[in-house]
């Protein structure tokens, strides 16, 4: 499970999902944006407009609607959101071997 407030730390950004966004939104404010950390809030796509992009290299399938929750990547988020440090879970390659599906 990625530790949110160590990859903050290691890359001066923190994302939240917007469906908890709202929820801790004064605390998360304070404490991140005092700091001077970029503040990344993801686009959730509506489930119809959901798409898969398929890994080149091992052929692993990122479904926008199933996200990568062990990997910090919640259900809804749209691939061109996911942080560009986010790697292949499989092969560890990075998001620009993938293709759509």
């Amino acid at each position: 499970m990625l530790d949110v407030e160590k990859y903050a730390k290691d890359t001066g950004v923190c994302g939240l999902h917007p469906a908890v966004y709202h929820l801790y939104m004064a605390d998360f404010l304070e404490k991140y944006k005092a700091s001077g950390l970029k503040v990344r809030v993801w686009t959730v796509n509506k489930e119809k407009d959901m798409k898969k992009f398929v890994c080149s290299v091992c052929g692993y399938v990122y479904d926008e609607a199933q996200g990568d929750p062990d990997n910090g990547v919640a259900p809804g988020t749209v691939f061109e959101d996911i942080p560009d440090s986010w790697v292949c879970p499989l092969c560890a390659v990075g998001k620009d071997e993938f293709e759509p599906a």
